[in-house]
């Protein structure tokens, strides 16, 4: 077995069930961002604002997702993320 599939797992095995759940909204949101403490994440999840917020830094410092700071920080999957970047990048917004 690689090496990065053992630790993907073990990060896995070790997600909080608000992690859990935060998670598998991503994978359905795949191309999107979204801020932290995000208010319509936050109701659409039945979670109060505050734990989004520490849940997505929680899995961004596992590395199961990134983070990105532009007027806010936002959260989502890598390749979502660094499409946020170029694009600010690109229209010179930093």
């Amino acid at each position: 077995m690689k090496i990065s599939d053992v630790v993907s797992n073990a990060r896995k095995k070790s997600l909080t069930p608000m992690q859990e759940k935060v998670m598998e909204h991503l994978k359905r949101h795949h191309d999107e961002v979204f801020s932290y403490r995000d208010p319509e994440l936050a109701k659409e999840l039945g979670m109060k604002q505050s734990a989004l917020g520490f849940t997505l830094w929680g899995l961004a410092h596992k590395g199961l997702i990134k983070s990105f700071k532009a007027d806010k920080v936002y959260f989502g999957w890598k390749a979502a993320i660094d499409e946020l970047e170029r694009q600010i990048k690109m229209f010179g917004m930093t």
